[in-house]
Formats: C-alpha cells, structure tokens, sequence
C-alpha cells in the first residue's frame, strides 16, 4: 500500500491579501488596547476609615487640555479608573456633602502637591491612597435677582484676606454649598452675567467689604440679592415685568419698593409698545 502523500492546495492571492490585513488589523487594535492603563486606590478619612461615595479624579497634566477622568469610590473606599492614556497624572478626591474639599489644596491649608503617577507600557497600572485631612465649615443659600425675586447662577471669588493670591473660583447654579477653611479670615465677592458684584457682607461698594471667618464645623447659610444692571423697567406691566402673581407676597414686596422711590406705575400707558415677550421671558429666568 502505498503511503499517503498530503496535497497542498495554492491560496489565491486575494485571500491571501484580506488574511494579512485582518491579521495586521488584530494586532493594530491590540496595540492601541495596550497603550491605556488603570489608576485604581483607596480613599480614607483622617481617621483611616473607607469613605464610600467619594469622587476621584485623575487629571493628565502632561495632557495640552488636562483631560480629566473620575470615578466613585464603593461600599469599601475602592475605585477604578481605567482606560487612561499613557502619561502622567495626579489623583485627588473630594465628598462635598460630607464636608470634605477636594484634596490636596492649598486653599484649604495642604503644603503638599498632588503626587504624580505615570502610566506606561512599562507601568500600566498605579495604586493610590488618599487620606482627606478632615472636614471643613461650609456656607449655603442661594443667589437672587433682586429684581425678578428668582434664584440665578453665579460665580463666588474667596480670597485668604492675608495672601489675596490664594483664591478659591466657584461657579454655583441655583442652590449652591462651598467648603470653606475654618478660622481664617476670607473676602467674597459674587457676580452674575448683567449684574452689580456684591461684596461680603452685603454691599456693591468693594471699599466696605469685610471678612468672613467661620467656626469649625460651622455652616452658615447666605442668601444673596444681586442688583441688575439692566435698564429699570418700571413702566412695564408690573405682573409681567417681575414675572410674578399680583397677589404673591414677592409682587407685594417689590410694589412697596416702587412706592418706596417714587415709581410712577400707575401711569403706565398700556398701549405703550411692550418688549418681545421671548425677552421678557429670558430676563427672568
């Protein structure tokens, strides 16, 4: 009998074109899958307890827009930020709720830099520990138009009243919570698209402002009226203009302030041209 002698059979070259492109583009994806890395860690408290719900963020500084990437820590104070470019980072965390600032900072009192880790080929994973340095007092409230009497964005400038380079930028919606460093002395100012600065404690006059210092653990709420710059619209509608019901006690109060200066409204012509009430709508929103 004779042996079996195996036959060969010549790919065609097509086929053999598409097999090395499919394997090249295996081996492309593969590379690009292995040029990002995992920054995983711990949060603890300043009395080495797991924080759950912290945020953590890892920031690329080496990055031409600081490309941010963050993460919640679980039940156990863990978190997992994967798919990161390789470069350098710094890791920092923050529980605003719990009273904890985004650490480290210098606002807040740290001396100490964010600590750098870089992710590479050689080093596609790092570990870190993150203790925050305690809780912090807070202030609360919400920024008013003075005006329309509705809650408005704002931007909230801190400054350490004795190192005005040291500042703290924060930009708040409705309702807002800041942490703030306890016994030092702070100046505040808070501004707001088409509206006068206001100044801690309460004035538009930057040469009266003075310090606000909290206690620890204090929580000061503040609310903050801020007058419009736009043109005094008294002669308008007075529901519209205010954007309110006449029998609010909000309407009330601003038809006291009119009789207050001497506001002709009555003799408000209503036949007079109104704006456009899409305006009207956006300048009391």
């Amino acid at each position: 009998m004779k042996g079996h002698v195996p036959t060969f059979h010549k790919i065609p070259a097509a086929p053999r074109v598409l097999a090395a492109w499919l394997i090249g583009l295996v081996f492309s994806v593969s590379a690009v899958a292995q040029r990002s890395g995992t920054i995983r860690g711990e949060v603890f408290n300043e009395k080495d307890k797991p924080v759950p719900g912290a945020t953590v963020y890892s920031t690329q500084i080496d990055s031409p827009d600081g490309s941010e990437n963050s993460a919640q820590t679980d039940d156990q104070g863990n978190f997992v930020i994967s798919g990161l470019a390789w470069g350098k980072y710094t890791v920092t965390a923050e529980k605003i709720d719990a009273g904890y600032p985004r650490t480290p900072s210098r606002f807040y009192g740290s001396h100490m830099a964010a600590a750098m880790h870089e992710l590479s080929a050689k080093n596609a994973e790092a570990k870190v520990k993150i203790i925050f340095r305690g809780k912090v007092s807070s202030i609360t409230g919400t920024v008013i138009d003075d005006e329309a009497s509705v809650p408005i964005p704002a931007t909230f400038l801190f400054r350490h009243a004795k190192d005005p380079a040291n500042v703290l930028v924060a930009e708040t919606q409705l309702n807002y919570r800041i942490l703030l460093p306890a016994s030092i002395g702070l100046t505040l100012e808070v501004s707001s698209p088409n509206h006068r600065t206001w100044y801690y404690p309460g004035t538009n006059d930057a040469t009266k402002k003075t310090t606000l210092e909290l206690s620890p653990g204090q929580t000061l709420n503040l609310n903050i009226r801020l007058d419009n710059n736009s043109q005094d619209c008294a002669c308008l509608d007075r529901p519209q203009r205010w954007g309110l019901g006449p029998d609010s006690p909000a309407f009330q109060w601003h038809e006291s302030q009119d009789e207050a200066r001497g506001e002709a409204c009555s003799r408000h012509d209503r036949h007079e041209t109104m704006p456009d009430m899409t305006e009207l709508s956006a300048s009391i929103r």
